[in-house]
Order: structure tokens, then sequence, then C-alpha cells
């Protein structure tokens, strides 16, 4: 044991297996006391009792090891079974699907933070009620200071659905059953199932159904986009002002010509940027971050002109997806045509697979070779690259495969956006996402006179499902043929009704009291 074990006796009332000690004062500063036990399974159980006082540290010593003794009794091994260390144990030992560990992996990491209620408990201390305890925690964490943590992704909603708190007691019971099989723990607990009833119940920050966000009012809509752009091309508008002599437009200032400008700029003129956070957000140098806000402003303006969903199924494209073809009315137009490989579950193909083409406006051509040249200043945009491919830095993209972007931190990024400029929400108090583009680009077709076929078969989407979410739009937009009883354009309504209706509709705008007559 050498000079490590310092002070260390066996106490009277424990057997031979039990040691208490303290650190050599040449090997560590602290004074407290430990705690060595050899449990019925011939290995050693170690801890700091944080007590400096011999007498005290033994009262704690003494419990613990009342504790240990009972449970080896039972048959249950007390050596490192808190939650987080099965959890960890579990994912370290692949024994799981193929496809989880990255779930696995974000759930690790409400386990194991430092506040979890969960973080020191041991399994056979964990009931329903901590259970519960960790729930609420986990579904308010991003409502707290806690979401700050530099140490924590932001991978999910503020607000998690109750589909989410479930795959989370899903995944902790698939890591206590492969404990019991390994012969870690003899038995665990059986977690309470998370129920719509329980939410309500217990008020915890849990929703329903998917926040797929709502149509935003056209003005608003256009609002956003123009504040994206700017947000976006911050670097670009900036570098044209410096010298507009330079350069054709705002916009034409390559990456290049931007890391010059950067680079010649005094610490006043960087303050000054950095100042300016309530129209554009904060101002960042940094290649990585400029390049991800113009990715997350084309991920929606191509998003919204293909009527590809804002998720995996767009930001799994690739270049050599793309394509365009030569408009049948107009040989100066180009169509392009992206192919995505992970469309719709429900969308499968006669041949099992999940690929469909989807078609884009002929406006949208200019967008996609304008991101594909920013791309190229990037160091990305070959074919065999994605369309909106994840961050890497130069020196390490020859070491690591290519992944593509996110979706769901470009939606918490544009959420974030939003909420800067006040226009997260509508005007009826709903929230806008990411997906909200989507929502926006199907409403602007029905305006545009297109029938419930049509805009199914390009959103990639059933009929019932179409008719269903947007029959609102079309009793908009069909209103005058619903309201003129199913008859030709010709109105039929005498010019004395159509009078009397003005009257009263200009009566009610100006809140005047209404003349009512037998007429």
């Amino acid at each position: 044991m050498g000079a490590y074990y310092y002070d260390k006796y066996k106490p009277d009332w424990a057997d031979g297996d039990l040691l208490l000690f303290t650190i050599h004062p040449n090997k560590s500063k602290s004074r407290s006391w430990y705690f060595r036990l050899r449990t019925s399974n011939n290995k050693y159980y170690q801890r700091s009792l944080k007590e400096s006082d011999r007498s005290i540290a033994e009262l704690k010593a003494r419990e613990l090891w009342f504790e240990i003794k009972s449970l080896d009794q039972k048959g249950i091994l007390y050596t490192d079974k808190t939650v987080p260390s099965i959890f960890k144990a579990f994912i370290e030992s692949g024994k799981y699907g193929s496809k989880r560990k990255r779930r696995l992996l974000s759930i690790k990491k409400y386990i194991c933070h430092d506040k979890s209620p969960l973080r020191n408990i041991q399994a056979h201390q964990l009931t329903n009620r901590i259970w519960l305890e960790f729930i609420k925690w986990r579904a308010g964490f991003y409502l707290s200071d806690e979401r700050v943590a530099s140490d924590f992704p932001t991978m999910y909603a503020a607000v998690p659905r109750i589909r989410t708190l479930q795959q989370d007691r899903a995944a902790l019971l698939g890591a206590f059953k492969w404990a019991k099989r390994e012969g870690t723990i003899t038995n665990f607990p059986d977690l309470q199932p998370i129920s719509r009833a329980m939410v309500e119940r217990e008020g915890i920050n849990a929703r329903v159904t998917k926040q797929r966000g709502i149509a935003p009012p056209q003005n608003q809509w256009r609002s956003i986009k123009t504040k994206l752009r700017l947000w976006a091309f911050w670097d670009n508008i900036e570098c044209y002002r410096a010298s507009p002599d330079s350069y054709e437009d705002q916009f034409s200032p390559t990456k290049s010509d931007i890391d010059k400008w950067i680079d010649n700029l005094d610490e006043k003129t960087r303050s000054n940027h950095h100042k300016l956070t309530v129209e554009y957000g904060r101002r960042q140098y940094d290649p990585r971050n400029r390049f991800a806000r113009k990715r997350l402003y084309y991920f929606l303006l191509l998003s919204e002109a293909t009527l590809l969903r804002p998720t995996i199924e767009l930001a799994s494209t690739r270049w050599c997806d793309y394509e365009t073809i030569q408009s049948k009315h107009d040989h100066r137009l180009r169509i392009p045509l992206l192919t995505t490989h992970h469309a719709k579950a429900s969308a499968k193909t006669t041949d099992g697979t999940r690929r469909r083409t989807a078609v884009g406006l002929y406006r949208s051509y200019v967008h996609f070779q304008r991101w594909r040249e920013i791309s190229r200043q990037y160091g990305y945009g070959k074919d065999e690259d994605y369309i909106f491919p994840l961050w890497v830095r130069p020196d390490k993209r020859d070491e690591q495969p290519q992944q593509h972007c996110d979706a769901r931190l470009e939606g918490r990024s544009f959420t974030r956006q939003l909420r800067k400029w006040d226009l997260d929400k509508v005007p009826t108090g709903q929230t806008l996402t990411l997906y909200s583009c989507r929502h926006a680009a199907i409403v602007s077709r029905i305006r545009a006179g297109w029938n419930v076929l049509d805009v199914a078969t390009a959103a990639g989407n059933s009929v019932s499902g179409i008719s269903d979410s947007y029959a609102k739009e079309w009793q908009r937009e069909n209103a005058d043929k619903f309201a003129n009883n199913f008859v030709g354009r010709h109105i039929r309504i005498s010019e004395d009704e159509r009078d009397a209706i003005l009257r009263l509709f200009k009566a009610e705008q100006n809140d005047e009291p209404l003349a009512i007559t037998d007429e």
C-alpha cells in the first residue's frame, strides 16, 4: 500500500474487510477520511467521507457500512451503482441498436448533469417520486439558467413533447435491463409512464403534439426574410460599404475579400460592430459563424422553393442530388430538381425507398447557384458534398467523414433570432418555427390557385393530409364560389342587396349604431 494510505486502521465494530484511512500529505492536501470496503463480489468500494474529524468520520463510516452490508444480504451490489454510472456503462457496452447511440448520448447529458436529481442516486434508491422530480427538471431545463451551460448542446425544443420524455424513460429502463442481464444489479425500479394526465396533474412543462408552427402573415414573412438576409450577409454588406467602387453590389465581395477586410479592422470598429445587437444579432468574425448564418438563410429559402421539409429531408441532400432542366415555356428559364433519400416514411415508393424528387421554383435556380458558389468559397460545394454541410475546421476535414447540418439546431438558431427581432409570434399568439417556412410556401401556392392534388404532389404529402391541414386556406380562396350558391362567376345578387351589405360593413367599421328597418 506504500505511503498512499496514512493513519489507516480497521474499526473493531466491522469485519476485517473495512479500512478507514487518510491520504498521505505528500500525495494530497485533503485531510478527509476515506472509507474502503471489500464487497461480496470481491471488489473494493472506496469513497471520501468528507470529514477531517476522526470520530465524526467513523460515525459516517458505520452508517455506510451498515447500509452496504444490508444490501449485500439482499443480493444487491452497492459498488458503483449510481444511475449515471449504469447508464454510462450501458452506452460503452454497445448492446443497443446501431442508430441509437446519438440519442443515448443526448439523454446522458441530462442524467449526468451536475444538477440532475439522478446525479447521485443509487439504482436501488430510485423511486417514482425521484423519477418525477427528474422529469420536471429535465422538461424545464431550457427555461432555467442551466440552459446556458457551455458544455450542454442545445439540441431540443424548450418545451419537449411527452413522446420525447417517454423515450428518455425507455432508454433508462433499457440500461437497467442490460445491467440486470450482466449481473450488475438484481432488480430495477418500474418507472412510472409519462401520460397526459401526469403532465397536467404535476404541471410538467411538456407538449402533447408536435410543434410544427403556423403560416405567418405575408407581410411578417417578408420582414423575417429581409432581416434574415441582412443578418446572414452582414459581412458582405460591411465589406462593400468600406470599398463600394471595388464591387458590383453589396453581395459581390467574396470570402477572401471579406477576410482581408476583417484583418484590417481596428479595435474601435470591431467594438462598434459588436454593439449592433438589436437589428442583426451579435456580430462574429469567425468563418464558422459567418458560414452558419448563410447556411440557415439558404436552408430556409430552398425549403420554401422546393417544398422539401426543413428537416433531415432537406439537410441530407447532396449536390449530386441536384440537377436542372430547361423550361418548355421559356428557354431562358431553368427548373431546379432536388432528390431526397429521406422523405417522409409514409411516402415510400414502390421499391421501398424514401426517395422523392422535388421541383423548385424558377427563381430558386439563382438561390441554388449563389449558395453553391458561397459553399465553394468556404471549401465545400463538390458533387459528393452535402448541400448544407456541418462545419468542420479546414485542417480536420480530411480526418473525418463529412456530415450534414442538424436541422434541429438550425431551427433553434432561427427561433432565437425571431425572438430577438420580436417576430417569433403571429398576431394570434402562436409561435413561429423553422417549419413555418413550409407552411408559408404551401399557403402561397394555394393562394396562387393550385388545386389540392398538385399541392399534395409537390409537397410529398397525402391529399387528405393537405386538405385537412389547409382546409381554411382553400375556404378563403374559394369563398366567392361558396358564397354564390355554387353557380358560375356571374354574381347573382341585386344592387340593393349589395348596397345594404356595404352600408352595414361601413357602419360596423366605424362603430356606428345601426338603424333597424322592416325592409
